[in-house]
């Protein structure tokens, strides 16, 4: 049986997902012990009890090959200790339990006493990490003197210290597109967080070889400081020590939008060229292959610990310390058994790895490089032998291209869940940038050496090194952003888009496959296909049916039975399966409520149109940044329509703001303020932030396409910020939608007086514009029940009255407010009066991001 840890590893990897899924454990293992009754007792058993449908019996009894049977032990062996160990892994530990006990009564005024596992810089504050907790307290200063039993003291790895603060769970992803911190430090193993007030080291002590690398990794960062420019330093100290801290944001950010991230991380790429570079310069000098793998194995072993221990630097660092194994024992080395005999380890470690960005990425590379493109650069060597002998260079460009175009292909998935945007240009940006990574390592380790005995004059020489190929490297990222088309935003797929993708891509791998293995054009035996030729010069020639017919089964034989045809098939799967990661747009009108903490964002998804109402947040200041932005890219919005902004507070704009000013990416084309807002100077910056966008003033009885202003009034408009909130009735298929912003209960009485009185009907004004499309209605019924009300002010107790509620009762209610809020929202008295309405109430503090579809109502 050939590569046994692949089939071991697919079986973790399903019963993980298994697991993971939500899947009961006592469904999957009645499920598990069926295949394992199945496959090993099959043929003992008697054939009545295995009464199985006539087109499956043949299947089942029919003589097996007999590397199945094996192959199926092993795969269910390794299911079984997938689930067994996911299963494991979602029962909460002692420590976890604990930390949760402590957390009772809102998790404030907690106080801890712990041994310091590990100690990181972020930015002014200093993170303290033991077990599952990672302590957030005070300033690098921390580093200095603390009150200590024994007067001055330092906080060093191994230590006692004692931390007060507030302690809670990471949070999870609460809107679409979010990052998930819940799930990505459960990961590495830490499930709660504190910020602590202070700190004080109880009992010093320390971890000698923890402290001393965590010493000489903060000594070795501040060398790279000294040496270069902050942006050459903050890119080295990514790419050697897996420090992205110092980096600035802009150019990490170019780096993604190019596909080239991934020299900033630690993983196999540098440690293939730090490791096997010391290899062979053992081997070169003499040293036998136990010498040089034990010394590059324990180099490669600190160099990890050094980088932080992330997935990609055990994965690449176990599969190096492998292959030193290997040559030692003089057995031949395997890539993809190495990957997933390393895979295995990772995941029965911590299944919550294998839903983790870094860890699929990583191996989707690794296996791209050992099955897909191993076998099309083999196939490619066999197809054209005059390459080698005759021009090496250019196979070993084919070689490089076909490697990129792999890993390109095949983690385009992936790539499209996690960053929603896939850079077209990455595979021969990549060839240009890739070979010369290992230059711009070893003259900064050159440098930094050089340094660190005195030698300024040849340190800064081979500084200059590295600081020219990373100008390079800006210089080709600056001029890939200038091309079309340079990256395509697919927004995050769903599951059936991927499997469909990865059956396409495996489609054309083999089609591919085929033909390049094929030796000879003619190993495709058979008689020539038959073509028929007719007499040219005979006079009862014509061209009829009978020869248009044979020219053209003639024509498709000869096709068929060429190289043309499966390479033009391959082709087309490809087409398809990058086709198939295309966002999907809903049909009918798809409301969304996100959760933005204290605040309001909502848009409004259909087809190929978006609007926004509103986004910001008092309780996360960049929520422009980590919120809307996600959202809108994760289901593939490069362009919003309209943008309602309701007032000017704070928790309702300073995403917007983000948006017009910061996110170039994004295409707006309008944006409508109330009418108070037209002379009033607080939306100033508002005004400053819209820049040449058409701006429009919306006030009661306007409309805008299937949008109905109610609320403020042209005339005399309200002072008051809140009481200036647009307040929006949208309308599609017979259903209604009535958005209220902050107004509170004396723009209701208001609105009431002016609509029930018929003053000003809605029946439209000018501006009309079919932002949404969809049925409008000449005459507005005003009041009118509303399938949807987003309830006012966050839930306070001022507004949403009960004559408001008798006017437009509501079917449900959707109250935007933050978890566990200062001002108490939603107060129990709007929850009362909601309840008496007979609405459903729901709150995106407790649900996360609402989403509504608005179907079109049966006539």
């Amino acid at each position: 049986m050939k590569r046994p840890w692949e089939l071991l590893a697919a079986g973790i990897v399903s019963g993980e997902l298994i697991i993971l899924a939500g899947i009961p454990l006592w469904a999957a293992g009645a499920v598990l012990t069926a295949l394992f009754v199945l496959w090993f007792f099959g043929p003992v058993i008697p054939r009545p009890v295995l009464a199985v449908p006539a087109l499956l019996r043949p299947l089942l009894l029919k003589p097996k090959p007999a590397w199945l049977r094996p192959a199926a032990r092993l795969f269910i062996l390794g299911m079984a200790a997938g689930m067994l160990r996911g299963a494991a892994a979602r029962v909460p530990g002692k420590e976890e339990r604990l930390l949760d006990e402590w957390m009772k009564g809102g998790g404030s005024g907690v106080e801890i006493e712990f041994t310091v596992d590990d100690i990181q810089e972020a930015g002014e504050n200093i993170r303290l990490r033991s077990g599952r907790l990672l302590v957030t307290v005070g300033k690098r200063s921390f580093y200095g003197a603390l009150s200590g039993p024994g007067g001055a003291e330092k906080a060093a790895i191994g230590s006692r210290v004692q931390v007060f603060g507030k302690l809670s769970r990471f949070p999870g992803a609460t809107n679409p597109g979010e990052f998930d911190a819940a799930s990505w430090y459960r990961a590495k193993g830490m499930t709660h967080r504190m910020y602590a007030d202070h700190a004080v080291v109880t009992e010093y002590r320390e971890s000698v070889p923890g402290h001393h690398l965590s010493l000489f990794r903060r000594n070795a960062e501040c060398l790279v400081s000294s040496l270069f420019s902050p942006e050459d330093a903050g890119v080295l100290n990514a790419a050697l020590f897996g420090d992205r801290s110092g980096m600035p944001e802009e150019l990490y950010e170019q780096y993604k939008r190019n596909g080239i991230a991934h020299l900033l991380a630690v993983s196999g790429l540098h440690t293939a060229l730090l490791g096997m570079g010391l290899y062979r310069l053992l081997r070169s000098a003499g040293a036998g292959f136990l010498l040089s793998g034990s010394v590059s194995g324990v180099f490669l072993l600190v160099y990890a610990a050094l980088a932080g221990g992330g997935t990609s630097v055990v994965r690449a660092v176990s599969m190096m310390l492998l292959l030193f194994l290997s040559s030692v024992i003089g057995r031949t080395y395997d890539l993809r058994s190495s990957a997933a005999a390393v895979m295995s380890m990772l995941l029965l470690l911590n299944p919550f790895e294998l839903l983790q960005c870094g860890f699929q990425l990583s191996f989707l590379a690794v296996f791209s490089i050992g099955g897909p493109a191993e076998e099309l650069c083999r196939g490619t060597e066999q197809r054209f032998p005059g390459l080698k002998k005759r021009h090496p260079r250019l196979l070993l460009f084919i070689r490089g291209l076909i490697s990129g175009l792999c890993i390109f292909f095949f983690s385009l998935p992936a790539t499209a869940y996690w960053f929603f945007y896939v850079p077209i240009l990455s595979p021969l940006l990549n060839l240009a940038v890739i070979p010369f990574m290992q230059y711009v390592l070893w003259a900064a380790l050159a440098a930094m050496a050089l340094a660190a005995v005195g030698a300024a004059g040849p340190a800064r020489a081979a500084a200059s090194v590295s600081h020219h190929i990373l100008g390079y490297y800006q210089v080709l990222c600056n001029a890939a952003e200038k091309l079309p088309f340079q990256r395509v935003l697919l927004g995050r797929p769903a599951a059936w888009q991927m499997v469909l993708c990865y059956v396409l891509l495996l489609t054309a791998y083999f089609l591919l496959k085929g033909v390049l293995r094929e030796e000879k054009r003619g190993a495709r035996s058979g008689k020539r296909p038959y073509l028929y030729r007719p007499d040219l010069y005979s006079p009862r020639f014509s061209v009829d049916a009978a020869f248009l017919h044979s020219l053209l089964a003639s024509a498709a034989a000869v096709f068929l039975r060429s190289s043309l045809a499966p390479v033009l098939t391959a082709f087309l799967c490809l087409t398809a399966a990058c086709v198939s990661l295309r966002p999907l747009r809903p049909k009918h009108p798809v409301l969304w409520f996100l959760d933005i903490g204290q605040g309001d964002a909502i848009a409004i998804e259909y087809r190929d149109s978006c609007v926004l109402i509103d986004g910001g947040s008092s309780s996360n200041l960049k929520a422009g940044q980590y919120i809307l932005r996600p959202f809108l890219e994760s289901r593939g919005i490069s362009h919003v329509d309209t943008i309602f902004i309701t007032h000017a507070d704070a928790d309702h704009v300073n995403g917007l703001t983000y948006l017009l000013t910061e996110d170039g990416d994004l295409r707006i084309d309008r944006v409508v303020m109330n009418a108070a807002a037209e002379k009033d100077e607080r939306y100033d910056e508002l005004r400053a932030a819209c820049g040449s966008r058409p701006l429009r003033y919306m006030g009661a009885g306007e409309r805008d396409g299937t949008f109905t202003c109610l609320w403020p009034a042209r005339e005399n408009p309200p002072r008051d910020l809140n009481e200036q909130s647009l307040v929006l009735l949208f309308q599609y298929g017979g259903r209604r939608c009535l958005f209220t912003g902050d107004a509170g209960a004396d723009s209701e009485a208001e609105i009431l007086e002016r609509f029930m009185n018929k003053e000003g009907q809605a029946g439209g004004s000018g501006g009309e514009r079919e932002s949404i499309a969809g049925p409008s209605e000449s005459e507005l019924p005003v009041p009118c029940p509303v399938d949807v009300l987003k309830a006012g002010h966050h839930g306070s107790s001022g507004s949403t009255s009960e004559e408001w509620l008798k006017a437009f009762p509501p079917e449900t209610a959707v109250i935007s407010c933050g978890v566990r809020n200062r001002y108490g929202h939603p107060h129990k008295e709007t929850l009362r009066r909601l309840r008496g309405a007979g609405a459903e109430i729901r709150v995106t503090a407790e649900e996360g991001a609402l989403k509504i579809v608005f179907k079109e109502k049966a006539k």
